[in-house]
């Protein structure tokens, strides 16, 4: 990783941390009263144009010749734009929840029909093979697609919506590669082994809870450096994208006679 790799995945850090704890101040804010609901918006607001800001300006500062003061500026001023990536992501979800839905309901029938066309009674590999289709589908093609959109609207806002270059770069074979092995490595291998984890050799007193901070903070930190892998990836710049986001350089003074 350069230099400007690791001053992104800091700032996309730094921001996560943030959103992290609007999220937590959400959590804490009581629903009992329009105030309080309004409170609740307020901060749900804030979340989605903080999430715009740190995604945006960590793709704008992931472009060669871009410096951070360019790349901040872009993030703020195409920041709101994230909706449309999270209203996919949202259909994803929701279309993959619905399908995992119905594959448990019907369960029994799935076996049913194996047993009477094949005589297969032990069909749980086909359950497992469905389950991790809908997890692909909803993580890593879902993720490429928002992300390889953001990066489109942040390099060129509106006129992204009228381009199809975002759905290539999303369905391009590094992208296949790099975004489920950076959700499997960084996010879904560590929630499900390394967060619940703890030696049972340690001694109840205050090793148990800088066990757990350590712990959680190198999590933190590799769930970021997958992240700023799919963003690299997911979010590359076309060769022949024009370089909408570069800094522009100082015109030359005029040649003395």
């Amino acid at each position: 990783m350069n230099k400007r790799g690791v001053i992104v995945t800091a700032w996309a850090g730094a921001g996560h941390a943030i959103l992290g704890a609007l999220y937590w101040l959400l959590l804490q804010i009581p629903e009992s009263n329009v105030f309080m609901l309004t409170a609740s918006l307020l901060v749900v607001v804030a979340a989605v144009a903080g999430a715009g800001i740190v995604e945006a300006t960590a793709l704008a500062g992931l472009r060669p010749n871009v410096r951070a003061k360019a790349a901040f500026a872009t993030g703020t001023r195409r920041a709101m734009w994230i909706v449309l990536p999270l209203a996919l992501f949202g259909a994803f979800w929701w279309a993959t929840g619905f399908a995992t839905q119905w594959l448990t309901a019907v369960r029994g029938q799935i076996d049913a029909w194996f047993i009477a066309t094949f005589g297969w009674t032990n069909v749980g590999w086909f359950h497992t093979l469905t389950a991790w289709v809908v997890w692909f589908l909803r993580y890593p093609i879902a993720v490429a697609l928002g992300v390889s959109l953001m990066a489109a609207l942040t390099d060129v806002g509106a006129g992204a919506l009228t381009r199809s270059a975002w759905l290539a770069r999303a369905w391009h074979w590094r992208t296949a590669l790099v975004v489920p092995f950076a959700l499997l490595v960084g996010f879904y291998l560590p929630w499900q082994f390394v967060v619940p984890w703890r030696p049972a050799s340690l001694p109840v007193s205050w090793v148990q809870p800088a066990f757990a901070a350590v712990k959680l903070a190198l999590v933190f930190v590799v769930m970021n450096l997958a992240w700023v892998a799919v963003l690299a990836c997911a979010g590359r710049e076309r060769p022949e994208a024009p370089a909408v986001l570069a800094t522009p350089a100082t015109p030359a003074a005029p040649e003395q006679a």
